[in-house]
């Protein structure tokens, strides 16, 4: 069998664009320490039990934290949040000044308000490979909101909204 390397990352994350997805805050805390990043590499594995998982960069600050505390929060945006998705999408720090959240039980990783839904996670498992870690969670606790709210969608390098009547 041959191993094809794919040689222009670019043209493979134009590819990856290409299936639109949700957007969600990954949130940890450990130590006193929360830190977050936004990310569309999320995904459900199995209702019982309850897994779900998101693949985060070992060069993230919340990789550190998830590693630590063993748990993280999913925090999936709403279309009016696209500017939280902008913030934790920066490396920059304070990107939790000015916003609203609670302290999930255990570590207390943040629940931030008006999301569309959240879920509290617990590692159950890990996987390397490349440049990420892929975190299995087990979900703890979840919640969602509204059912009138409408999604934040990535699709093509940019935020995107359903229309008002969803999806046809």
């Amino acid at each position: 069998m041959t191993n094809h390397r794919h040689d222009d990352s670019l043209r493979l994350r134009r590819v990856y664009g290409h299936f639109a997805t949700g957007v969600a805050v990954i949130s940890a805390a450990h130590k006193g320490v929360v830190n977050g990043l936004t990310a569309n590499a999320v995904a459900s594995i199995s209702v019982e039990p309850p897994l779900v998982l998101v693949s985060v960069a070992h060069s993230s600050n919340t990789h550190a934290l998830i590693d630590g505390s063993g748990e993280f929060v999913i925090n999936v945006l709403a279309a009016e949040q696209e500017q939280i998705a902008r913030r934790f999408a920066d490396n920059a720090p304070g990107k939790f000044e000015g916003l609203a959240w609670s302290p999930a039980p255990g570590a207390g990783a943040p629940i931030l308000d008006g999301v569309l839904a959240h879920m509290e996670c617990r590692v159950y498992d890990s996987l390397s490979h490349g440049d990420h870690t892929i975190f299995i969670g087990e979900v703890l606790r979840s919640s969602h909101a509204d059912p009138h709210l409408r999604p934040l969608i990535f699709f093509r390098s940019s935020y995107a909204r359903l229309d008002a009547e969803g999806p046809a």
